[in-house]
């Protein structure tokens, strides 16, 4: 089901690539001095975000919202409070002080949003239905700048667990299924080049994927399987979408980097992912889900990101 709202939505401005693994350096800074910028806060030193150079919405007319679950909202408590409804418009009882941290506060009013996220969706769910769905709900062409959102990933890489434990070659099975990956995130890239159905622009943003067990590959999760001999493959198909969002001029948020430490391994302190000043879970019993910490969390990935700065360390709204 495609679900329409009237709503405003996202836009960046970026003076050069950002990749905010590290504080960055004075964009506007002399070439020789590697003093980093102070930005006025202090980053989250574990997100590497990657944002293309002058990714600059002026003027969005819509934004689009594809992919899994995680977009779908499942894990929030209520509609209010998941991450795409908190990108657009802070839900101000649950987060008190983060009213301006939203795109209506950035953008302003009278921006369309239409959502085509569906929960389980994979890589393949994205283009054999979303993108036709899209095409269903916006016709052969649309005029006026369009910002894309999604998360999407996720369920290729969980089903593929098992596949990968079980081959003869692991290696070889990762590689199509990380392949197929991007084979299918090649052809939605694709479909959003398209000067013809996009002739005013399209900027892109999407997530890479987390996983619950903060780096150990073994829990509770997906009925106990230790998945740590195979992790490796989890960081080839995030190094993939970042060479793609590299390649192909898109925006990928770091919901890897950012999640970890808040997984199902969040208390334990002999953890290298512990986060010793927020030791809090981020993710639904299921494993899979955020709760409404985590959507807010996404939020936060997506909002800075949309004015094209370094996401802070977590504390007081901005």
């Amino acid at each position: 089901m495609v679900r329409r709202m009237s709503r405003h939505l996202l836009a960046l401005a970026l003076p050069v690539p950002l990749l905010f693994a590290c504080p960055p350096v004075d964009p506007q800074g002399d070439d020789d001095d590697d003093t980093p910028f102070d930005w006025g806060y202090e980053l989250d030193e574990g997100v590497d975000t990657y944002l293309p150079a002058d990714y600059v919405a002026a003027d969005p007319a819509r934004v689009l919202f594809l992919g899994d679950s995680i977009t779908a909202g499942v894990g929030a408590s209520q509609q209010s409070l998941t991450y795409p409804a908190l990108t657009e418009e802070n839900d101000d009882d649950t987060w008190d002080g983060w009213a301006d941290h939203d795109l209506r506060s950035v953008f302003g009013s009278g921006f369309d949003v239409v959502d085509v996220a569906q929960g389980g969706a994979t890589t393949d769910d994205l283009v054999a239905r979303q993108l036709p769905a899209l095409s269903g709900e916006l016709g052969d062409s649309v005029s006026g700048e369009t910002v894309v959102i999604m998360t999407i990933g996720g369920n290729d890489m969980q089903g593929s667990i098992l596949p990968i434990l079980q081959a003869n070659d692991q290696d070889a099975t990762a590689d199509a299924i990380i392949g197929d990956v991007a084979d299918n995130m090649h052809t939605t890239l694709d479909y959003f080049d398209d000067s013809d159905r996009f002739p005013d622009g399209v900027f892109v943003y999407f997530a890479n994927v987390y996983e619950p067990s903060d780096g150990v590959g073994q829990s509770n999760c997906f009925f106990g399987i230790d998945y740590s001999t195979i992790m490796r493959y989890f960081v080839q198909a995030n190094g993939t979408m970042r060479e793609i969002a590299e390649e192909r001029g898109a925006a990928m948020v770091d919901l890897r980097g950012h999640f970890l430490g808040h997984g199902m391994f969040n208390d334990d302190e002999d953890n290298d992912a512990y986060d010793e000043v927020d030791p809090t879970r981020w993710f639904e019993s299921d494993c899979q889900h955020p709760n409404d910490r985590g959507h807010h969390e996404i939020r936060r990935l997506f909002v800075t990101a949309a004015e094209g700065r370094p996401l802070e360390a977590f504390g007081e709204a901005p």
